[in-house]
């Protein structure tokens, strides 16, 4: 009689058990579609810093016709990044873009990315001379 008795003592144990291993996978899971979120972000922002690089050395090229920080800009805002800095020097361009991204019951996602086009390097690398800008 004293086993039947020690049972029902222990009613609703497994229930908690269960319950804990429930919440316990909610917040890994949250943990790892947050980690996802933060990759995702980094990867659109340096896309972001790429093309707005990009642009400002297309700007960089025309000459005193188009400032390349303000199209470098302008490429920024059309890939869903912020244009933090641009910086050009002689004919190379530097570039640094931030992303953040907002999910509802999610933390704000933060991504900052960094480009730096210079012509000069980029010939040597693929074995041509560079063009005269």
């Amino acid at each position: 009689m004293s086993a039947l008795a020690n049972r029902r003592g222990e009613d609703g144990a497994m229930a908690i058990v269960v319950l804990a291993i429930g919440a316990l996978a909610v917040l890994v899971a949250l943990a790892v579609m947050g980690l996802s979120v933060a990759a995702g972000e980094r990867a659109k922002a340096s896309a972001g810093a790429d093309a707005a690089a990009l642009a400002g050395l297309g700007a960089l090229a025309l000459g005193p016709v188009f400032d390349p920080c303000t199209v470098a800009g302008t490429t920024a805002r059309e890939n869903g990044v912020h244009l933090e800095s641009c910086r050009v020097v002689g004919q190379t361009i530097a570039v640094v873009v931030t992303r953040v991204s907002r999910i509802p019951g999610l933390p704000a996602a933060h991504a900052r990315a960094r480009a730096v086009i210079d012509p000069a390097k980029l010939h040597a690398l693929l074995g041509a001379a560079p063009p005269r800008l």
